[in-house]
């Protein structure tokens, strides 16, 4: 290799962290550049690097690594009580690990203080700054440093689709200028169909032994769960027979959820299933044993939980805000997050027509393939040159 390449450091502390979506972020981003060609890929290498804690060393050691020698894995292990500091004074704890670097991409909004290379962030969104977050005032304040720190000291900032780019501009006052968008993707094993076996395993892990409709994601005020609870219960006071599966680990502010849950006729492990944090190996037999998938955020940066339910052939219902409508395009039905009644006749008109769900199926499944890892890293590849001014 020449040994002239450029060296992009690229955070992948979300993927053995289990953050989730930033999570399938970093890793399919990772996927998505191992699978180009030579020839796009020459002149770069790529050191993925993670602080971790010694309960993740499992994680750590799963983690997936590209075979080429364009990619290699950097990580340090440090005590947990050191990870704010660490965020604070990232340089003091990468910079020696790293070594030379030409750039740095931090996958997950908060850039730690740098110097030296050419720095990139993805911010994904600013749904802190939404009402809807309900984001306790001093998280929020601390991300509004943060993520403004972030913006100003990169050269460029990635986001994931023109109404996160929007938000960005209009509420952080980032320059146009800097920000390029680069959508997300979901992964060929969504693609994939499910042994029926499979999928009868892992439902029946989770206590589901009926048909069901699904959500995937943190269960918190911004996914707007209350009003599908309300919505839910009168599906099953109509004589519905299907349940409802919250597949997501328990984020912050859950209070009305709880008291929403419980006011209602809606027996939690009987009517409505919550098996908290799923683990991604299981989702795409969990997605492809429902019958409907229901996605009613009250916004969003991007909602990679469509594209992958898109992915997997389940009809989507979701949101007519914010970039829900940019993902699904015309491949689901889209209802408006504050309107109770029409997510409720939603769901009863597509769970009584077998047609309009298999529309629906098909129509998703061509939209996500739209949608590929191959193509966001051939974007951010872009952004790369772009930043060394190549």
């Amino acid at each position: 290799m020449n040994a002239a390449s450029k060296v992009v450091a690229l955070d992948y502390r979300p993927v053995v962290l289990h953050s989730a979506g930033i999570g399938r972020y970093a890793r399919g981003l990772v996927r998505g550049l191992s699978s180009l060609g030579e020839e796009e890929l020459s002149g770069f290498r790529f050191v993925l690097f993670t602080l971790f804690f010694k309960r993740f060393r499992q994680e750590l050691e799963g983690a997936f690594v590209p075979g080429s020698s364009r990619f290699e894995l950097r990580a340090r292990r440090i005590p947990g009580k050191m990870i704010r500091l660490a965020g604070k004074r990232g340089r003091y704890f990468l910079e020696p690990m790293l070594g030379r670097v030409d750039a740095f991409h931090y996958t997950d909004y908060l850039l730690p203080p740098f110097s030296g290379p050419e720095l990139i962030t993805t911010i994904h969104d600013a749904a802190f700054l939404h009402p809807e977050s309900w984001l306790p005032e001093r998280h929020r304040d601390w991300m509004v440093r943060w993520s403004d720190e972030s913006a100003r000291s990169s050269r460029l900032v990635l986001t994931v689709s023109n109404a996160s780019r929007d938000d960005l501009i209009d509420r952080l006052s980032v320059d146009r200028d800097k920000i390029r968008v680069v959508p997300l993707a979901a992964d060929e094993t969504f693609f994939s169909c499910e042994n029926p076996g499979r999928i009868e395993e892992v439902l029946r892990r989770v206590g589901v032994v009926s048909e069901y409709v699904l959500y995937v994601g943190t269960l918190e005020p911004r996914k707007n769960l209350s009003r599908l609870l309300r919505a839910f219960a009168r599906l099953r006071q109509r004589g519905r027979r299907e349940v409802l599966v919250l597949a997501g680990g328990r984020g912050w502010r859950n209070e009305e959820f709880d008291e929403v849950l419980s006011s209602l006729s809606l027996r939690p492990g009987v009517d409505v299933i919550l098996p908290g944090y799923f683990p991604e190996e299981d989702l795409p037999a969990l997605y492809q044993g429902a019958k409907l998938f229901v996605y009613p955020s009250l916004w969003e940066g991007f909602g990679l939980p469509v594209l992958e339910a898109f992915a997997s052939g389940v009809p989507v219902i979701t949101s007519s805000v914010s970039s829900l409508p940019e993902v699904a395009g015309d491949a689901a039905q889209l209802v408006h997050p504050e309107d109770e009644d029409a997510l409720f006749d939603s769901m009863e008109r597509l769970l009584e027509d077998g047609k309009e769900r298999d529309r629906l199926s098909s129509a998703g499944k061509k939209r996500a393939r739209t949608f590929s890892w191959k193509e966001t890293a051939r974007k951010t590849l872009s952004v790369y040159r772009e930043a060394l001014d190549l």
